[in-house]
C-alpha cells in the first residue's frame, strides 16, 4: 500500500526527496514505518528517529492530520495515508 510521509525540521536533509512515497505492507503500524525509515535511510536518519536509550519516538508525529500519542504499535496505517514527521526543534 503507498504512504506518503512529510518531513520537516532535521529530518529532510536524509531523504532523497520530500514528501517520500513509499510502499509498505497491507497492515503496518506507524512503529512499523518509523523502523522501515530508520534502516532504509542510515545511520543519521536512525539517530533522530530512534535515539538510544529512549522508549518512545522523539518526533511529533500526524497521521491525515491527527496527531499520533498512542503507542505506534497499536496505529494501523491505511492505504493513501499521509503521515507527517516534525522532528525536535532547539532555540528559543
Amino acid at each position: 500500500m503507498d504512504i506518503s510521509v512529510r518531513l520537516y525540521g532535521l529530518l529532510i536533509p536524509h531523504v532523497p526527496k520530500n514528501p517520500l512515497s513509499l510502499d509498505r505492507p497491507e497492515g503496518s503500524t506507524l512503529a512499523d514505518l518509523i523502523n522501515y525509515m530508520a534502516e532504509a535511510y542510515g545511520p543519521q536518519m536512525e539517530r533522530i528517529l530512534k535515539p538510544a536509550g529512549d522508549s518512545r519516538f522523539p518526533l511529533m508525529i500526524m497521521v491525515d492530520s491527527k496527531e499520533v500519542r498512542e503507542d505506534h504499535n497499536k496505529v494501523v496505517l491505511s492505504p493513501g495515508a499521509i503521515v507527517d514527521l516534525l522532528s525536535p526543534m532547539a532555540g528559543g
